[in-house]
């Protein structure tokens, strides 16, 4: 696409001539060129200091572009770009809806679900979300760990039991 871009948002510099490229989607359209007027590109970068973001171009024909001047009466309308910072977690559930399953792996790594390790987290839950855990825990007579576990393989279609990545 040519160029790189430079934004300060909320205090933070998203540049992407020095951020690491993660991928990038294309917008399917009629024509393969570059200058397809009808051409988006979409790319995910992280930052040296592990900040994410997706840097969007479109071309004329495209809801990123606007117009070069306030006189309606020329149609003069150019590319246009937008950043938008994302979290690690939104930056993997967009990497995983637009990027390729390849570029994904090498940016996020896969996980091993053949793994027997296990790590040790704390959260926070509402005192309702607790109390119904105790309950299914003694109704069915098993761990709190393992009825978050199962909570959360159904909600991340994991099936625990195929060995690899999902």
């Amino acid at each position: 696409m040519g160029g790189f871009v430079i934004r300060r948002i909320e205090g933070a510099l998203y540049n992407t001539d020095t951020a690491r490229t993660i991928g990038t989607w294309r917008a399917e359209t009629a024509s393969d060129a570059e200058d397809d007027k009808e051409c988006i590109f979409k790319t995910l970068y992280v930052t040296r200091s592990g900040k994410y973001f997706v840097h969007s171009v479109g071309r004329a024909k495209t809801v990123y572009v606007h117009r070069s001047s306030s006189d309606a009466s020329k149609k003069l309308w150019i590319d246009h770009e937008q950043i938008v910072p994302l979290d690690a977690w939104n930056a993997q559930k967009w990497a995983w809806e637009w990027l390729t399953a390849a570029e994904c792996d090498r940016a996020f790594g896969i996980p091993d679900l053949s793994s027997d390790q296990r790590k040790v987290i704390s959260c926070s839950i509402p005192v309702y979300q607790h109390d119904m855990l105790i309950r299914k825990r003694a109704e069915e007579n098993t761990t709190i760990s393992s009825l978050i576990e199962e909570a959360l393989n159904e909600y991340m279609g994991i099936d625990p039991t195929q060995k690899g990545a999902p």
